[in-house]
């Protein structure tokens, strides 16, 4: 099994220097959820002990939610990950491209609700 800290530290250096990695599965064998999971918490908290970026968590964000796509990268349940203020912008504000190390763009229905959930 993989240490997920250390999985952590390599996507979290890799940011931080601004330099693509090979994937982590290739690197490191394959993993599952619970591992994939550990890893996105520590490079989130990463982030939001940051002073340098606003980072804390705006929003969740929800992947492979139709069966197709999850048959198509052999997962059996949708993923979700969490948004932080700095992976968003607002309607008409500039995309600054030179942030990322390959710059892609996805576009995603977001809800903004009046009460929080409960859990």
């Amino acid at each position: 099994m993989s240490d997920p800290a250390e999985l952590a530290a390599r996507l979290i250096e890799a940011a931080k220097k601004g330099v693509g990695i090979e994937a982590l599965t290739t690197t490191a064998g394959p993993f599952d959820v619970s591992v994939a999971y550990q890893v996105q918490d520590a490079v989130v908290a990463d982030r939001a002990d940051r002073a340098d970026r606003a980072a804390a968590i705006v929003g969740a964000k929800l992947g492979l939610t139709s069966v197709a796509k999850q048959r198509q990268m052999t997962v059996d349940e949708p993923l979700y990950g969490w948004l932080t203020g700095d992976m968003a912008i607002d309607v008409g504000q500039p995309l600054r491209c030179d942030r990322f190390i390959q710059p892609r763009c996805e576009p995603e229905i977001a809800f903004l609700l009046r009460e929080d959930l409960d859990e």
